[in-house]
């Protein structure tokens, strides 16, 4: 059963992890007790790191994407491509863990809180919410 809530997340290079904690810092500074993820395409692969204050920087494995598979995307892709391809498994693993979860850009810095966004995510109403089909659910789609 998930946790009730939102994780918000991110996903990064290495090189790029200094933008992404100032975006997660941000978020939890609005969002008390909230929960941020880190997700580092090219860290050691079973990366997990838990920082105490909701943060936590993952290595691809928090993707659920077997490795043989992961490294042939690695190969095809750009780094830019790699990360936005990967999205959807990432939050596709978060939401077995939480009621909702955000996608945020590392390159953001947030000033205000945004529940409206968390609200969209779980499915509030409104448009551009994300949005799983029944079906889609069901045969393990992202």
């Amino acid at each position: 059963m998930p946790e009730p809530g939102t994780t918000a997340c991110t996903i990064v290079a290495r090189n790029y992890v200094p933008a992404a904690r100032v975006l997660a810092r941000s978020y939890l500074e609005h969002h008390p007790g909230g929960r941020f993820v880190i997700a580092v395409i090219d860290a050691p692969r079973e990366q997990s790191d838990r920082a105490g204050d909701g943060l936590t920087v993952v290595g691809p494995a928090a993707f659920g994407i077997d490795e043989d598979d992961y490294l042939r995307m690695a190969t095809a892709y750009s780094v830019t491509e790699l990360a936005t391809s990967v999205k959807p498994y990432l939050l596709r693993e978060l939401l077995k863990e939480s009621e909702a979860a955000i996608y945020l850009d590392p390159d953001i810095e947030l000033f205000a809180p945004i529940p409206e966004v968390a609200e969209l995510a779980r499915g509030g109403g409104g448009r551009g919410g994300p949005r799983r089909a029944p079906a889609a659910r069901r045969a393990g789609a992202p």
